[in-house]
């Protein structure tokens, strides 16, 4: 998720919002938590449904793909197994009737709650 400039009315239920620098900042809120019930950005059935955690990426910032064809080998941001995206966010089919395409960026299996990168 890129927000640039000042966002007015987007939702966004089931992100992490997590920097590579470190740091949770938006709209001047540097809290996660205080931003979400503030703002009901990252919030359903009233409760908050993303997250701010450390994804746990197998080679964040180390990239030497130049071709486009070869993406289906890009894993350098591809969280490892432990990672808490992969089973952290909401079943956007179930929920919403939005499906996901079932395959990830890799060309594998695209679990049914996956967050953002475990795509």
């Amino acid at each position: 998720m890129l927000i640039i400039g000042k966002d007015t009315n987007g939702v966004y239920p089931g992100n992490n919002w997590y920097s590579l620098h470190g740091g949770f900042i938006i709209d001047g809120f540097t809290d996660f938590q205080t931003w979400a019930n503030t703002k009901s950005k990252e919030k359903y059935n009233n409760n908050i449904a993303g997250c701010n955690i450390d994804p746990l990426f197998a080679n964040a910032g180390h990239t030497t793909l130049t071709d486009p064809a070869l993406i289906y080998l890009y894993n350098n941001y591809k969280p490892v197994s432990s990672s808490a995206l992969y089973k952290g966010g909401l079943d956007l089919k179930t929920l919403f009737g939005i499906d996901n395409g079932s395959k990830t960026l890799n060309e594998t299996a695209a679990g049914a709650k996956g967050i953002g990168a475990s795509y």
